[in-house]
C-alpha cells in the first residue's frame, strides 16, 4: 500500500520520540517547514534528503518505505552481523518499539530484540535473559527460543565465558518432550559433556526419530563424543568410522572431529566423501572445511580447486553469481593465487 512522504515522515518523527521543533532543529529548518511536509502541503528539497534520513536514523530509502516488512528484512540483515553499532542498536530497537507498543505480545518482534541483545551481551546481557525468560513464558515449545539460550548461556566446551548449568536447567525438559528437536538435544549432549556428566548425556543419545536424516548419524557420533571425553581416542575412532560413507552430513562430522585430533589425512578423506555423497542442492560445508584444510597442509592449488569447487556449486545449485557467497570465495582465490 503506498502512502505520502508526510505520513511516513510523520511515523518515523514519532518512532524516534522527536517533537517536529527537535527535528527541525536537526534538519536546520522551522518546525513550520516540517509541518508542511508532515501535511503533504509542500515537499523537503531533496538535498535534505540526507540530512532528514540521518536525523531520522534511516536510509533515504527508507523515507519512502511504507511496507514494514522492508525494514524488517533490514533488521534481519544487521542481526546476521557479528556485532552492531550504536546507531544500528538503536534503529532495530525504535522499530521494535513501535511494534511491540502495538501489540506487546509479537513474539516475532520480541525474537528479534533478543538477538539484539544477544549481539550485544555483554553490556547488555540481563535485558536479554529478562526477554528470554519472556519469550519462554509466551511460546515454551518454540525449539528456536532453546537455540538463543545456548548463544546467552553456552552449551559446549567451546563456547566462551559458558554457564552450561544453567543452559541445561532450560532446555533438559524440552528436549524430553520433544525428540525432533534434534539440534537443542545436540547442544544439550555438549553441555552435559563439558559438565562431565556422562551418564546423563549417555541417556540422550537415544530415541531420536528414525525418520529424520539429519539424526540418522548422530547417536554414533555423540557416543564417539562421550568416549573421547572419557579418554578412549582410539574407540572414539573407531565409532565415527562406523558412520556410513554415503551419509554426506555424518563424514562431514567425522572430518571435523578426526581434524581436531590432528588426522588431516583422515579430515581430507571425510570432507571429500561428504561432498560426493551430497544430494542436490549439495551442502558446501565440507568444500569450505577442504579450502581450509589444504590451506593449512601447504596445499594451494588444492585450496584454489576447493574455492573454484564452491563457486560452480554456488552458481549450478543455488542460483547464485553475486553478493557475499561469491564475494568471498573469489577474494580467497585471489588471495591465494598472489601466494603461487
Amino acid at each position: 500500500m503506498e502512502i505520502k512522504l508526510g505520513k511516513r515522515l510523520r511515523q518515523l518523527r514519532n518512532q524516534r520520540g522527536a517533537t517536529q521543533e527537535e527535528l527541525a532543529s536537526q534538519i536546520g529548518v522551522t518546525y513550520q517547514a516540517v509541518s508542511k511536509w508532515e501535511n503533504d502541503t509542500t515537499m523537503p528539497d531533496t538535498a535534505l534528503l540526507p540530512q532528514i534520513a540521518m536525523a531520522l536514523g534511516v536510509t533515504i530509502d527508507a523515507l519512502f518505505s511504507v511496507d514494514r516488512s522492508d525494514e524488517l528484512r533490514r533488521v534481519d540483515l544487521i542481526l546476521q552481523q557479528g556485532a552492531v553499532s550504536d546507531e544500528q542498536f538503536g534503529y532495530v530497537s525504535r522499530l521494535l518499539n513501535a511494534i511491540l507498543r502495538e501489540n506487546p505480545e509479537d513474539t516475532d518482534a520480541k525474537k528479534r530484540y533478543l538477538r539484539l541483545y544477544l549481539l550485544r551481551r555483554h553490556s547488555d546481557r540481563l535485558a536479554a535473559e529478562n526477554l528470554l525468560a519472556q519469550l519462554l513464558t509466551l511460546c515454551c515449545e518454540d525449539d528456536e527460543l532453546y537455540l538463543y539460550c545456548r548463544d546467552l548461556y553456552g552449551g559446549g566446551g567451546e563456547v566462551r565465558h559458558a554457564d552450561n548449568r544453567q543452559f541445561v536447567e532450560r532446555c533438559r525438559d524440552f528436549v524430553m518432550a520433544h525428540p525432533e528437536a534434534v539440534r537443542v538435544r545436540e547442544y544439550l549432549i555438549e553441555a552435559l559433556i563439558d559438565l562431565r556428566r556422562y551418564d546423563e548425556a549417555q541417556a540422550l543419545t537415544d530415541g531420536l526419530p528414525t525418520e529424520d536424516a539429519y539424526a540418522a548419524y548422530l547417536p554414533e557420533i555423540w557416543f564417539g563424543d562421550l568416549l573421547l571425553a572419557r579418554g578412549n581416542t582410539d574407540a572414539a575412532v573407531s565409532v565415527w568410522r562406523t558412520v556410513p560413507i554415503e551419509n554426506h552430513k555424518g563424514q562431514y562430522e567425522v572430518g571435523v572431529r578426526l581434524e581436531r585430533l590432528g588426522d588431516t589425512d583422515g579430515a581430507k578423506t571425510c570432507y571429500e566423501a561428504s561432498f560426493s555423497a551430497a544430494e542436490y542442492p549439495r551442502d558446501l560445508s565440507a568444500v569450505y572445511a577442504l579450502a581450509f584444510l589444504r590451506e593449512k597442509q601447504g596445499d594451494i592449488r588444492g585450496a584454489i580447486d576447493a574455492w573454484e569447487t564452491v563457486l560452480a556449486v554456488l552458481s549450478s545449485d543455488w542460483n547464485k553469481t553475486g553478493g557475499e557467497d561469491v564475494d568471498w570465495p573469489r577474494i580467497e582465490i585471489c588471495r591465494l593465487r598472489a601466494v603461487l
